[in-house]
Parts: structure tokens; sequence; C-alpha cells
């Protein structure tokens, strides 16, 4: 990144991960300019949790057809479309989660976890993108 603030108006995050059974998964961060505030969001095999500044948060669940035993050792394509105050969380064609009013404009992301030898964090092909409309067409809105 060139800036220390990079993220746009309006931007999306994709993400391919791949969760044992037991694993922590990533969790996406997101913080204002002055760093003060902060979301984040965190996908597992129950579904979607967004936090902010741990004062707030909103869960949605994964539809069964990928929950927990039907989650685990598959990879899936995680994507979050970030648009006027208002965020979106989706797990491969499904929508898990709408935050309505986040409550802040992020400027840049960190990306987190908890893994060891027998649960690692895997994620790969991570993109950030100018605008929230990289979300595949053959996602179900």
């Amino acid at each position: 990144m060139k800036t220390e603030n990079y993220l746009t108006d309006n931007f999306s995050i994709e993400y391919d991960t791949y969760m044992t059974e037991g694993a922590y998964g990533l969790r996406i961060f997101m913080q204002d300019p002055t760093g003060e505030n902060e979301m984040n969001v965190h996908v597992t095999a129950e579904g979607a949790q967004w936090t902010y500044s741990n004062t707030k948060s909103l869960n949605g669940t994964n539809p069964a057809a990928i929950q927990y035993g039907n989650y685990y050792n598959k990879w899936h394509h995680i994507a979050l479309a970030y648009k006027n105050d208002q965020l979106k969380v989706y797990v491969d064609q499904y929508r898990v989660l709408t935050v309505p009013h986040c409550g802040m404009k992020p400027a840049k992301i960190d990306c987190a976890g908890i893994g060891n030898q027998d649960n690692p964090i895997i994620f790969k092909d991570l993109k950030i993108a100018d605008g929230a409309r990289i979300i595949p067409s053959s996602l179900k809105i």
C-alpha cells in the first residue's frame, strides 16, 4: 500500500479460506484513519460476527448447506462489501450478514487469528478492491 489509509469510500475484501474442525479462522480488522475506532468480521463454521470497538455486535448464521460439519475441510470464498456505511458479508454464494450502519468509515485493515500446528489459519487470494461491486454474480443476494 502506498498510503497509510488506503481503503476507498466503497470497497470490497475477498479471500478464500479452509478451516479444520477446531480452527479459529481468520479475523479481518478495519480501523478508521485515526486508529481509535475499529470494527472486525470473523467468519466461522457457524456464521459471521461483526463487532464494533467491542461495544456493538451483530451475528449472522450460515445456511445448513455450509454450516458446521458441512463447512469444515473445504475451501470457502468470503467476500465483504462496504458501501455507504453498510457492510455485507458473503460466504460462498450466500449473504450471511448485513450490518445496516457500521458507524465508521474504515481506512485500513489488519488480518489476525489464533492458530497452531493442528489447527492452522489457512487463507489465500486476499483481494482489496475499490468499489463494492466486485461480488461475483453467482452469489445469491
